[in-house]
This record gives structure tokens, C-alpha cells and sequence, in this order.
């Protein structure tokens, strides 16, 4: 594999707010996935699935490439109540350290009348707006 070229720039927004409702399988499939696998399915947002042989959060294995191309500074978009994420990378609006990398926070919220968040967009929005996360 060949070595990642340096990142122009610094900075990276990373939209983790999905709240997985395309992996949850239906109740005939459901025999065919582990059931720690579809728990977490239910309860977390994608990005924090464990994958891997060390059940890492697939959000990890993104975060390390980032800093492998020379990103140094992410925004992480989440759920205002994604408290899974903020266990896991740290409590603090900005300015927590991963592994040599400061992350932030931007909240993507659930609009009035839906269950889910309005979209890829949206998510993009509110990273650019979040005045603490830039």
C-alpha cells in the first residue's frame, strides 16, 4: 500500500451523528448477526460500532488515518445526547486529545417532527457554523 500523502490542510470535520436505522436488519436476518453486534446497532450512533479484532469503534480506525495524512484538529459532528462519543474521546467542547489528535464537537439536533436528523448537508452546516469546534 503506498504511503498517504500529507494532508493540505490541518483541519477535518468528521459527520458521526448517524444514528445506524439502515443497520438495523429485519427480525429474519437478525439470526445471522451476533447480538452484541445488533445492541449496538440500537443503541449507538454507526461511527462507534465496535469493528475489528480489538473491537475498536469504526470512528478509530477514520481518526488514525486522519493523522496518518497529517490532520491534526477534528470536528466530530454528533447527536447533542451522543454521550457514547463523548465517553470515548473525551467530555470537553474542544480541545480533547486522541492519540495526537484535538477533537471537538458539533451537534447536529433531531428538528421538531422527525426521528431522525435531516442529512449529510445539515451535518456539514453545523460543523461550519459551531463557532467552539473551529
Amino acid at each position: 500500500m503506498p504511503e498517504p500523502t500529507p494532508a493540505k490542510t490541518t483541519r477535518i470535520a468528521i459527520l458521526a451523528a448517524g444514528i445506524s436505522s439502515r443497520m438495523k436488519l429485519p427480525a429474519n436476518a437478525a439470526a445471522m448477526v451476533e447480538p452484541d453486534l445488533l445492541r449496538q446497532a440500537d443503541e449507538r450512533a454507526k461511527a462507534m460500532i465496535e469493528v475489528g479484532a480489538e473491537g475498536r469503534p469504526f470512528l478509530d480506525y477514520l481518526l488514525y488515518n486522519c493523522r496518518a495524512a497529517g490532520v491534526t484538529d477534528v470536528v466530530l459532528v454528533i447527536g447533542r445526547s451522543d454521550e457514547v462519543v463523548k465517553s470515548y474521546y473525551g467530555q470537553k467542547e474542544r480541545g480533547n486529545e486522541f492519540h495526537g489528535l484535538t477533537i471537538a464537537y458539533a451537534y447536529q439536533d433531531i428538528p421538531f417532527g422527525r426521528t431522525k436528523p435531516l442529512g449529510t448537508a445539515d451535518a456539514l452546516l453545523h460543523a461550519l457554523l459551531s463557532r467552539t469546534a473551529w
